[in-house]
């Protein structure tokens, strides 16, 4: 995001959970401020397993050690986060404040005035009822270094810079930023690799500066998404050499390992408001709401099948701001939008009138349930929090496909794209 790249919502369906809640992480440590909780049931999840021609770059957690209120990498010497700073500028403007601020810390940061002036771009300023959040991407020559090594400067509501978090890369020195070989021939390297025997469907390039194991290269750096090919494909390839330094699905999907997450009681995002559609969902779900477990007769997954037990169990919601146009409703609002993107493809569920009363064994279940939960906690996040967290990679609500992955047992939020896709193996994700 930074909704959908750093911070996105926990969806409180199927027994699946805590690959959800590693997917939707990030959301959960704001929800906690605010004291928020919710039922996770615990259920086994297949992990998801790299794929043969992945090619990683093994960047372990950095040793720290904390000084006072400073977060001190062993290998720098230098903060990587100073917590409770308390520092009053006498710029006005955001920008001008960080700014202002990294030169007054510059000594401790280690940087120089020229590198405060030349090696810092403006990615984005964030600001709300908590202040302002901005961001500085770190270049070099004007090409951008490790992707998005950058530092996090927050200022309080009375204009005092009270947080810090460094991801400046010391150590960059690359002299020669012309490359030998061009994007198409990098591009080339890894779909040959990779051998996806499907369309591209959406790329993106741009040159930049890798530094890795005190090593400093120039690398054209590419991301794909295929039609089917499951993925969203990160590769670095070095410019001067052509070989490939990283291919990897960066694809947020649970791992082994992972930790399960309490169980929790439950408690209601948001008032029902009054609204343009009815539907049924599992409210969080149906063993939640039932007091069963999921041995107990009727609560298991039985190859999607309906049973009396889950029907008894569908409770009717409101959707919000779903689309009407020419007669046919769809489940497109201001805050969540069903696509079609991945395989197996099942279309976009619109129809005729506003009422999207179905049963577990219906497809379309799984659609009014991925957009209600969506659009809940988007309204919750947006309206009663009152924080402005959207996608930025499109202008529309948090983009979905509850049938995707082939029909694999997992699901993945496509950080290029912003968009997430749940699969069916197993009880089906969404």
């Amino acid at each position: 995001m930074m909704f959908l790249s750093n911070l996105t919502f926990t969806l409180l369906l199927s027994h699946k959970p805590y690959l959800l809640l590693m997917l939707f992480r990030p959301v959960l440590s704001v929800l906690s401020l605010v004291g928020l909780s919710f039922t996770l049931p615990l259920m086994a999840q297949k992990p998801h397993t790299p794929h043969p021609v992945t090619i990683a770059l093994n960047q372990p957690e950095p040793a720290w050690h904390m000084e006072g209120n400073k977060r001190i990498l062993d290998k720098t010497g230098r903060p990587a986060a100073i917590y409770q700073e308390n520092y009053t500028p006498l710029a006005t403007e955001p920008e001008a404040i960080a700014r202002e601020y990294l030169s007054a810390r510059r000594d401790l940061l280690g940087l120089s005035d020229q590198e405060i002036q030349n090696n810092f771009h403006l990615h984005h300023i964030r600001s709300s009822e908590t202040g302002h959040t901005v961001r500085l991407r770190q270049r070099w020559k004007g090409l951008p270094v490790n992707h998005n090594a950058e530092v996090t400067i927050h200022i309080n509501p009375r204009g005092v810079v009270d947080w810090l978090q460094n991801g400046y890369v010391y150590g960059v020195d690359l002299q020669d930023v012309t490359p030998v070989f061009s994007f198409e021939q990098a591009r080339q390297q890894a779909l040959n690799r990779l051998q996806p025997g499907d369309v591209v469907q959406d790329e993106t390039t741009e040159l930049m500066v890798l530094h890795y194991d005190d090593k400093n290269y120039l690398v054209h750096h590419l991301v794909f998404l295929f039609n089917d090919f499951t993925g969203e494909w990160d590769a670095y390839v070095d410019a001067k050499t052509n070989e490939i330094l990283k291919l990897e699905d960066i694809s947020c999907y649970h791992h082994p390992g992972e930790p399960e997450p309490p169980t929790l009681p439950y408690i209601w995002l948001c008032a029902p408001p009054t609204v343009a559609g009815t539907g049924n969902v599992f409210l969080p779900d149906p063993l939640t709401t039932a007091q069963a477990a999921y041995t107990d007769t009727g609560y298991g997954d039985g190859l999607d099948a309906d049973t009396p037990q889950l029907t008894a169990q569908n409770q009717s919601v409101s959707l919000e701001d779903i689309e009407l146009l020419a007669g046919v409703y769809k489940l497109k609002g201001p805050y969540a939008e069903i696509q079609d993107f991945e395989t197996p493809n099942k279309g976009l569920f619109t129809q005729a009138t506003a009422t999207f009363n179905f049963t577990r064994n219906n497809d379309a279940f799984e659609a009014v349930s991925t957009y209600y939960h969506i659009d809940n906690m988007m309204r919750h996040i947006n309206l009663m929090l009152g924080l402005s967290i959207l996608p930025f990679q499109y202008a529309t609500g948090v983009r979905f496909d509850p049938s995707g992955l082939s029909g694999a047992d997992n699901s993945h939020y496509i950080g290029a794209t912003g968009r997430l896709a749940f699969g069916e193996g197993g009880v089906d994700d969404a």
